[in-house]
């Protein structure tokens, strides 16, 4: 009997290698899965083991070793139904059953499959002091190395000041996935550039607030003014000495007297007017007395840029 059985399924797999020749590839998939539906269990399971290595479309292919499994379930054959499953996800790691329409036990075998396979993923980034969070699980610092479950995974990298940052979501599929490139982007918490230049080594800026000089020009200018006006009277008012009813040594004398008047008023003249310039020299000062100076320095400051390069599906 148990020979038989053998031959039987032998011959079962022959006759559907046969006709799947002679059908294309879609074909083929669509008459498997019209017998499924039917519960024709083992003849799906046999028509679709021949046809799904054939597939290119790896959804298609996917669609096809995930209904191998569910036959497998309803023959009561878990081995082989696992097996399956770990083709379908091979294939599509995205591809789901659907809780509704299929047995509990074969969606809760599905998804432990799923939950045990995984993929291999490295990630790099321009920020040497960036951490990764993978689906919210902090993974350290990065560069990264290592496995993921498969699937589609919300990958994550930020500098622990949060001014730069990059979020992404990426499909792992089994075994070794191309490499991913991270490149930050800066945040609203990074700095701007005035604000960079302001509070870098390259730029000081400090806002000084000298002496006040105002008081001291209106001072200065008032002096000038009196001693101006008093050397404008000492050099006018006084008149030209005369010699008539004076003796000799008299009209020297208010000769010597007169010069020296002139002389002083000249002085006074001399002295208001630098006294003015100086006033001016004060109030020029005052105007300019409050404002920012800058210190600069020759050292550049680093310039960071960010996106994201590498792969992702």
């Amino acid at each position: 009997m148990k020979r038989l059985a053998i031959t039987t399924g032998a011959f079962l797999a022959f006759l559907m290698s046969f006709i799947a020749s002679a059908e294309t590839p879609d074909e083929t998939l669509a008459s498997a899965l019209k017998e499924f539906v039917r519960g024709e269990w083992e003849k799906a399971a046999t028509q679709l083991r021949v046809i799904a290595p054939k597939l290119t479309d790896l959804k298609r292919r996917a669609i096809a070793w995930k209904t191998v499994g569910l036959a497998e379930i309803e023959r009561r054959r878990v081995a082989d139904a696992e097996a399956a499953f770990v083709e379908a996800l091979t294939a599509d790691p995205l591809v789901e059953v659907d809780p509704v329409e299929d047995t509990p036990a074969a969606v809760a075998l599905f998804r432990g499959v799923r939950n045990r396979l995984e993929g291999r993923l490295a990630i790099t980034t321009n920020h040497a002091d960036a951490r990764l969070l993978i689906d919210g699980t902090d993974l350290g610092a990065l560069p990264f190395h290592g496995a993921i479950k498969i699937g589609r995974r919300q990958i994550r990298a930020a500098t622990p000041n949060g001014h730069y940052e990059i979020a992404t979501s990426v499909v792992i599929r089994v075994g070794e996935n191309p490499p991913l490139r991270l490149k930050l982007l800066p945040t609203s918490k990074a700095p701007t550039r005035s604000t960079a230049a302001a509070t870098s080594p390259t730029a000081i800026v400090r806002t000084e607030r000298r002496r006040n000089t105002q008081p001291w020009a209106i001072g200065v200018l008032g002096v000038g003014v009196a001693t101006i006006l008093a050397g404008t009277f000492a050099y006018v008012l006084p008149a030209t000495p005369s010699s008539s009813g004076l003796t000799r040594d008299e009209y020297m004398e208010r000769v010597n007297s007169y010069n020296t008047t002139v002389k002083v008023g000249v002085g006074l003249l001399v002295g208001g007017g630098a006294a003015l310039v100086s006033s001016g020299l004060l109030f020029a000062l005052h105007r300019d007395s409050v404002g920012p100076k800058m210190a600069a320095h020759p050292t550049a400051a680093p310039q960071t840029s960010a996106r994201l390069t590498g792969s992702s599906d």
